[in-house]
């Protein structure tokens, strides 16, 4: 990998100028004139720092499918991601697109492997049982979207709305980091390490989703095969069972977010107050994204 330039690794300011301006010696810490970033001259100019093995972005061909999920599995403790990746490092946009494109992989085999692949076994068992063909609609749905609002045993619309806001959610929220303009003015973080953070955060889908696709497998099975314990719990009125798993699934979504973000705010872009900017931006995030599904899809969620 070429060696960077000269410059600040927060706002990319160019600090050739004060390179220069040495005579006698150098500094062994420095502060970026344009964004107040704090760092050490060593980082700046040995050029790129030794990367973590783990690290997907920099691992080696040989390497790729190992780091890949040691990756994965970091950003749902983004303590010891962003502690390993750091300012510094050189960014490798075509490893960012291939991690997302994994991740979003292994969500779509997860929900199909806990959701889709039961359903798919009782649409057949049932199109068996009456002696009918089997619904190709149902079929392709379980395989290729396995999130449908009334999961594995009942038919419903294409997608549940929960997952829907989960997703948007996380899409959105860095873009809300544009609205703050107090944090914006001062930290003046360049665009490519919000487009970084963004990258690794899609991975929590994986986390986010899964916990939706995985309490609406369990209460279905309990549905099915266990009612009566159901039943004893008041947890048989499937609309109202819908919502609650919907509403703990979207609490969960926000609290990885928060903690990801405030993790990602503090070690990694190096901002003041982290934890109230995080808060902000997965507020904002959540409500709109919320505000969105409730609009074009009210009616499946508050019913």
């Amino acid at each position: 990998m070429a060696t960077p330039e000269h410059i600040c690794p927060r706002c990319t300011y160019d600090l050739t100028g004060i390179i220069d301006s040495w005579h006698d010696a150098c500094p062994l810490t420095g502060t970026c004139s344009e964004c107040g970033l704090s760092f050490t001259w060593h980082d700046v100019l040995r050029g790129p720092l030794s990367y973590p093995r783990w690290s997907f972005e920099h691992a080696l061909p040989s390497r790729r499918i190992p780091a890949f999920f040691s990756t994965l599995s970091r950003t749902l403790l983004p303590t010891h991601l962003w502690r390993g990746l750091r300012l510094e490092m050189h960014i490798v946009p075509s490893r960012l697109i291939a991690f997302i494109l994994l991740s979003t992989l292994t969500l779509k085999l997860l929900g199909v492997l806990i959701f889709g692949i039961p359903r798919l076994l009782d649409i057949l068992s049932r199109a068996r049982g009456w002696g009918r063909t089997p619904d190709i609609p149902s079929i392709l749905i379980a395989l290729f979207w396995p999130y449908s609002e009334y999961g594995i045993w009942r038919q419903g619309s294409v997608i549940s709305p929960w997952p829907l806001v989960a997703i948007l959610t996380t899409i959105t929220l860095p873009f809300t980091f544009f609205l703050i303009l107090i944090s914006l003015r001062r930290a003046k973080v360049s665009p490519r390490h919000l487009a970084r953070v963004q990258a690794y955060s899609l991975a929590i889908l994986v986390w986010t989703v899964g916990m939706w696709t995985l309490l609406h497998t369990i209460h279905q099975l309990l549905n099915r095969h266990a009612w009566q314990f159901l039943d004893a719990l008041g947890l048989t009125a499937w609309d109202a069972v819908d919502m609650k798993l919907g509403i703990v699934s979207l609490l969960w979504t926000a609290l990885v977010l928060l903690r990801f973000w405030t993790v990602a705010t503090r070690d990694y872009l190096r901002m003041e107050n982290p934890f109230t900017l995080a808060l902000a931006m997965t507020a904002i995030a959540s409500l709109a994204s919320l505000l969105a599904v409730v609009f074009f899809n009210g009616h499946a969620l508050f019913r």
